[in-house]
């Protein structure tokens, strides 16, 4: 179980991605947005909603600036809250592998009862031989990204249709049915949580993670991107 070692940081809100840049506006919609910016590490900047980490991870300097560094046995947990569930909604985020057999893991996830099960509501899990976006226990795989190298995953879902786009391209999407949701189980960023333990930890790199209370479009997965 993950504690709270390092704490719930209670700063305010910093930004909702309300800004512009040369692809578009900015979508509206956030729910969580970790930017691992120096002093932000369990930061969320869109609602207030930080996280806790036991290990924690860490920040580090590469040339996307400062990232979220994941060791393969670190995990950033978020408390649910009614907004946190959404009926519709995307994943974004910058992911790099750690170039080792053991790279990857469950980048981000939600569990359904994952107290007493290995089901997943909602799950980002990328690893040295594919790359998998998960709605209700239900994945749309495909092959893996290269290690060691900065992509960008996007994951929607629009009440019925799960996609899948890496670096703003699609490549795959089915229809998995309508979200299930058991109030009380926690976000994880850099783990899996399954029958009450943590496992299938994240190592590797992200940054610029973002939840959206929507599926994005295409277009929006590109703006997304460029941010």
């Amino acid at each position: 179980m993950v504690g709270a070692a390092c704490g719930r940081i209670g700063f305010e809100p910093i930004d909702r991605d309300s800004g512009s840049d040369s692809m578009g506006v900015a979508p509206s919609g956030l729910l969580l947005h970790f930017e691992f910016e120096p002093g932000e590490l369990l930061i969320d900047r869109a609602g207030g909603h930080n996280a806790m980490c036991n290990p924690c991870p860490t920040l580090t300097t590469d040339t996307r600036g400062s990232v979220g560094a994941f060791d393969g046995l670190s995990c950033m947990v978020v408390t649910d809250a009614p907004e946190l569930r959404p009926t519709a909604f995307s994943v974004t985020g910058w992911f790099l592998m750690t170039p080792n057999a053991g790279g990857g893991g469950a980048m981000f996830q939600r569990p359904l009862d994952g107290q007493n099960t290995a089901t997943e509501a909602i799950e980002v899990y990328i690893t040295s031989t594919s790359t998998s976006w998960g709605v209700n226990q239900q994945f749309v795989n495909e092959p893996a990204t290269s290690q060691n190298a900065w992509h960008f995953f996007a994951g929607t879902f629009d009440g019925n249709v799960a996609t899948l786009y890496l670096d703003a391209i699609m490549i795959g999407q089915m229809s998995v049915g309508p979200i299930t949701y058991l109030p009380g189980d926690r976000i994880n960023i850099g783990c899996d949580y399954d029958f009450g333990s943590d496992l299938d930890w994240w190592d590797g790199r992200v940054d610029s993670l973002r939840f959206y209370d929507h599926a994005l479009t295409a277009t929006d997965v590109v703006t997304v991107m460029s941010l």
